[in-house]
C-alpha cells in the first residue's frame, strides 16, 4: 500500500471511482480498478521512475486494511450524497446492536451498534475484523436474505434496536463463498435473482390431485405423454428448460381445461411448440410438430391449439422452472461433471411423478441436491452453507427427497424409460445406468 494519508486515498478513490463510472463501466468494475490503481501509485518518496520491477507478471497487488479503510469511507461519503435524504432520517435513528451467529457454530454481538446510515460493507468489514479475517471470505445472511455491500443498514433492519445476522465464512472459500463473493460482476445480482424467482414461482404449484378433475384421462396418461414428450426433447436437442417449461404449460392447462383423450397428445405438441418459440433459437416448424404425430392433427389444427392454451393461460407463459434453481444450487453446491449430471437425472425424473407436482420448483431442485449429496455419500449431505443459500433446511427437504429415490428405484422396472435411456447415453457418462451399481438406493430412502 503506498503510504499516502487515509484523507488523500479516499479522495483519491472517489476522484477514480467517479471518473469509471463516467466512462460506462459498471460500479464494481469501477471500483475495482480505483482500488488497483491507489495501490500501484508510487509514494511520495518514491518517484514513479525509481519502481522497475524485475518480473512485471509476478506484481502481486496487496489490499492492506488501510486501504480497505480509505475504500470504505469513500463509498460511505458517496452513498451518503446519493441517498441525502434517507441517510438524514436513518440518521436520526438510534443505531442497531448486531448479534452475528458464525456458520461454524457460535455467536457474539459486535463491540458498538451501527447506524442504520452505514452500508451493509461496513457491517461486513465489521464482522471480518472480530474474527479476524479477510472481508471477502465473509458473506452475512439475514433469514434465507443475503445482504449486498451497497445495501443501507436502515432499509434492512429499520425499526429494531437489534438485529441478529449469519455469518458464513471460510478460509479458503467455499463454493457458495466463491459464488458470492466472485469479483464476476454478475454473481452479486444471483442473491436479488433467487428471491425474484422465488416470488415468482409461487404461481406454478398445483395440487397433486388436479387430475382428478379429468374425465377423460387420468394420472398414466398424463406420464405417457410426458414420457414420450422426452424423446421428442432428445430428438430435436433442445434446451433442458425448454422441457421443463413445455411439462409446467401442459399441467397448468390441464388444471383449468377439460381434454379428451384423443385430444392430449395435440396439448402436449402445443405446448412443447410455444415453450420453444420462448426458449430456443431455430425451434421446430408446426409441420415437425405435425410428423411428430403421424398426421393425426395438422398444423392449422396446432396453431389452433396454441392460441386456446395461450388464451386459457392469459398469455402468461414464462416462468421460474425448477431447471434454472438446479444450475445455482449446482454451481453453489461445487458439483463435478457425474454429480451435475446424477442431480438432471433425478430432477428430470420428478416430471413424470404426479406426486410432486405439488412442490415448487425450487423445492424440487434443492431436494435433487440433497439426494444426489447423499447418494455420493458427500458429508455434510446437507452443509449449512447451502441452507442459507437454497432457503431450505434438511427437514424441509426430506419428505421430497425420499418420493424421488423411490421414483428412482422404481425407473428401472418401469414401462417409461425415455428419461432413464436418455441420461444412460455418454453425453451424460451414462449416469442413468451406472446409478443402481454405484450407489445404494435402499439404504438411502432409509435416512
Amino acid at each position: 500500500m503506498p503510504q499516502m494519508g487515509r484523507a488523500r486515498a479516499a479522495s483519491k478513490f472517489k476522484q477514480l471511482f467517479l471518473a469509471g463510472l463516467g466512462d460506462g463501466s459498471d460500479p464494481t468494475g469501477a471500483a475495482a480498478r480505483a482500488i488497483v490503481m491507489i495501490a500501484r501509485a508510487p509514494s511520495p518518496q518514491e518517484p514513479q521512475s525509481s519502481r522497475k520491477m524485475e518480473n512485471p507478471q509476478k506484481d502481486t497487488i496487496v489490499i492492506t486494511q488501510e486501504a480497505q479503510l480509505c475504500v470504505l469511507d469513500a463509498l460511505t461519503k458517496l452513498f451518503r450524497g446519493i441517498f441525502q435524504g434517507k441517510l438524514a432520517k436513518y440518521r436520526q435513528l438510534p443505531g442497531i446492536r448486531f448479534q452475528v451467529t458464525f456458520m461454524g457454530g457460535g455467536h457474539q454481538y459486535l463491540e458498538a451498534p451501527l447506524g442504520q446510515d452505514r452500508c451493509v460493507s461496513e457491517l461486513r468489514y465489521r464482522v471480518a475484523t472480530t474474527l479476524p479475517c479477510d472481508p471477502w471470505q465473509v458473506q452475512l445472511v439475514c433469514g434465507t436474505q443475503h445482504l449486498r455491500g451497497d445495501q443501507l443498514i436502515g432499509d434492512i433492519f429499520s425499526g429494531t434496536t437489534v438485529a441478529e445476522i449469519t455469518a458464513i465464512v471460510s478460509e479458503t472459500g467455499g463454493p457458495v463463498e466463491d459464488m458470492l463473493n466472485s469479483t464476476d460482476p454478475m454473481t452479486r445480482y444471483v442473491p436479488d435473482i433467487l428471491q425474484e424467482w422465488k416470488q415468482a414461482e409461487a404461481a406454478c404449484v398445483m395440487s397433486a390431485s388436479f387430475m382428478n378433475e379429468q374425465t377423460d384421462i387420468n394420472d398414466k396418461m398424463r406420464m405417457i405423454l410426458m414420457d414420450w414428450l422426452v424423446e421428442v426433447h432428445k430428438k430435436y436437442r433442445l434446451r433442458t428448460r425448454t422441457l421443463f417449461l413445455t411439462f409446467n404449460l401442459i399441467d397448468r392447462y390441464l388444471q383449468r381445461r377439460q381434454v379428451p383423450k384423443r385430444k392430449l397428445q395435440l396439448v402436449g405438441v402445443t405446448c412443447l411448440a410455444i415453450a420453444a418459440k420462448f426458449e430456443e433459437i431455430n425451434p421446430p416448424a408446426m409441420k415437425d410438430y405435425s410428423w411428430l404425430t403421424d398426421g393425426a392433427f395438422t398444423p392449422r389444427e396446432i396453431v389452433i391449439c396454441e392460441a386456446t392454451v395461450l388464451t386459457t393461460l392469459g398469455f402468461k407463459v414464462l416462468t421460474p422452472t425448477a431447471a434454472e434453481f438446479l444450475l445455482l444450487f449446482q454451481k453453489a453446491n461445487g458439483c463435478n461433471e457425474d454429480h451435475r449430471h446424477l442431480a438432471q437425472y433425478l430432477l428430470e425424473l420428478s416430471l413424470l411423478d404426479i406426486e410432486l407436482v405439488c412442490y415448487k420448483p425450487s423445492h424440487l431442485a434443492a431436494a435433487s441436491m440433497l439426494l444426489s449429496n447423499k447418494l455420493l455419500k458427500s458429508h455434510p449431505a446437507w452443509p449449512t452453507a447451502m441452507q442459507h443459500y437454497t432457503g431450505y433446511g434438511y427437514k424441509d427437504l426430506k419428505p421430497c427427497a425420499k418420493i424421488l429415490c423411490r421414483t428412482l428405484e422404481t425407473a428401472r422396472s418401469s414401462n417409461l424409460q425415455a428419461v432413464r435411456k436418455k441420461f444412460s447415453s455418454s453425453r451424460y457418462n451414462q449416469i442413468g445406468s451406472r446409478v443402481d451399481k454405484l450407489y445404494d438406493l435402499v439404504a438411502v430412502g432409509q435416512t
